[in-house]
């Protein structure tokens, strides 16, 4: 596998504790290149298939793993949507409504105090 350093494996890159996009398509620079990904670069690292490899295909799943190994999302070069909306959250931009918990607008604190209104 192609990583930032060079060739190495999943296993070494996700040891760093840190989100890792899988790119298993034939031209990882294109589905990389896109203005979307630009304000998340530094929240992940890349590995790509290596150069020369066989099973490369275009237009191949795109996968962000978690640092505990877990696929956070899935898309594909031309979908990124599901992708992009986990890298949102992970950023804070975006306020996201869960069971029990109100939406957070970006950037303000969320505080929950038992019986406050």
């Amino acid at each position: 596998m192609g990583t930032q350093d060079g060739t190495g494996s999943l296993f070494t890159v996700l040891r760093r504790g840190r989100h890792v996009m899988v790119v298993t398509g034939a031209d990882p620079g294109g589905t990389l290149a896109g203005p979307a990904l630009e304000p998340y670069r530094d929240l992940f690292e890349v590995v790509t298939r290596s150069p020369g490899d066989a099973r490369a295909f275009r237009g191949g799943p795109v996968f962000l793993v978690r640092p505990d190994g877990y696929i956070a999302a899935r898309g594909r070069p031309d979908r990124l949507e599901t992708v992009l909306g986990y890298l949102r959250e992970l950023s804070g931009e975006t306020g996201i409504s869960r069971p029990g918990r109100p939406a957070v607008a970006s950037g303000a604190p969320n505080i929950h105090r038992k019986g406050a209104a």
